[in-house]
């Protein structure tokens, strides 16, 4: 009986034994895996913590590179971006024109050897109005095109480029200011390049003349036909370099081009002194701008001679639905006495609208 009972009693205690030694390896091993896994979280933190700062250095670098204009991009991506930054327009013009008096057709008649009606310039359509020489004719006026770049803060170069086609573009792709035969002509207007800093721009190539009121592209006057001032006294486009800048509603600009015509050459060696001064705001603008120089064969004297042009311009814009303008021209040629005359040339012009 005693024997039974401490038998019994070793084998419990045996028991307990055995279920202690089973109990504290257990608890041992998960002390060691919860420390082994804290290690693993702390190493994965200091990981992600490593990458998020290459990541952080690798955009700064890469801000750097594209601020250099360093970027390395494939054609596709390259093509996209000068898309996406450039502008594009154009228009396409055409009118029919017909003269009480019908005169003849062509550009200058006897004058520029194309015969009129009554055999002068002063009876042929052509001579006081050149972008529309033929009587009761329809007429492709022009086809234009238009691309350019404005100057940035992210990009102070730009650029800007016009070419157009049609009747416009025979009369002024003619370096003589020739006639209109088969309207296909084809002219570049404007091509220059800019650039911008501190708020001074530099322009250089040809571009649109900065006197009068008046501009080359028919679907930006306020009449079909323009004015006598702006055929017969303004320019229409320079070959030149320019400096322009604004502050608040003040303008200015100086430049110098080879002449008043937009010739490649210049003829006399002497470069033409433009300028331009300007104020305006929403309802007001007021433009003095003027051009010195030799090139005077444009208004039909000796290429020796020194022509002067004045110009003044106003536009007053009282609502959204009025704009009205005054344009007066002021040219002045002084006759050069070597080439037999001594008589100076003077003209004034003025134009409403």
């Amino acid at each position: 009986m005693h024997s039974s009972v401490w038998t019994r009693a070793r084998v419990l205690g045996a028991s307990a034994a055995v279920a202690a030694l089973v109990a504290g390896p257990a608890i041992a091993a998960d002390d060691s895996v919860e420390a082994e896994i804290r290690q693993m979280r702390q190493l994965v933190l200091k990981l992600q913590d490593q990458v998020e700062q290459q990541q952080t250095q690798l955009e700064e670098q890469h801000d750097v590179i594209r601020g250099a204009g360093l970027e390395e991009r494939s054609s596709s991506s390259a093509l996209a971006s000068f898309l996406e930054k450039t502008d594009f327009s154009g228009s396409i013009a055409t009118s029919y024109f017909y003269n009480t008096d019908t005169p003849g057709s062509g550009l200058r008649g006897a004058c520029g050897g194309i015969t009129g009606a009554g055999g002068n310039c002063a009876n042929t359509v052509g001579a006081m109005n050149p972008f529309h020489p033929d009587h009761n004719t329809i007429q492709l006026d022009q086809v234009w095109l238009s691309m350019s770049r404005s100057t940035s803060d992210e990009s102070p170069v730009g650029f800007g480029i016009d070419i157009v086609y049609g009747a416009v573009g025979e009369v002024l792709g003619n370096s003589d200011f020739g006639f209109v035969g088969n309207g296909n002509g084809l002219y570049i207007g404007q091509a220059y390049l800019e650039y911008e800093n501190s708020g001074i721009k530099l322009t250089a190539g040809k571009f649109f003349t900065h006197i009068g009121y008046e501009v080359v592209d028919t679907t930006k006057n306020f009449t079909i036909t323009r004015g006598f001032t702006f055929n017969g006294m303004q320019p229409f486009d320079q070959i030149g370099v320019k400096l322009s800048g604004e502050a608040g509603g003040l303008s200015w600009m100086v430049g110098a081009v080879n002449g008043i015509a937009p010739r490649q050459t210049d003829i006399d060696g002497i470069k033409d002194f433009i300028w331009q001064l300007g104020y305006g705001t929403d309802a007001v603008t007021v433009l003095f701008s003027g051009e010195y120089g030799g090139d005077a064969e444009a208004f039909g004297a000796n290429p020796k001679d020194d022509a002067l042009i004045l110009n003044g311009v106003i536009e007053v814009a009282p609502t959204d639905s009025l704009v009205t303008y005054l344009d007066v021209t002021y040219n002045r040629v002084n006759d050069d006495p070597t080439n037999g005359s001594v008589k100076d040339i003077k003209a004034i012009g003025v134009a409403v609208g």
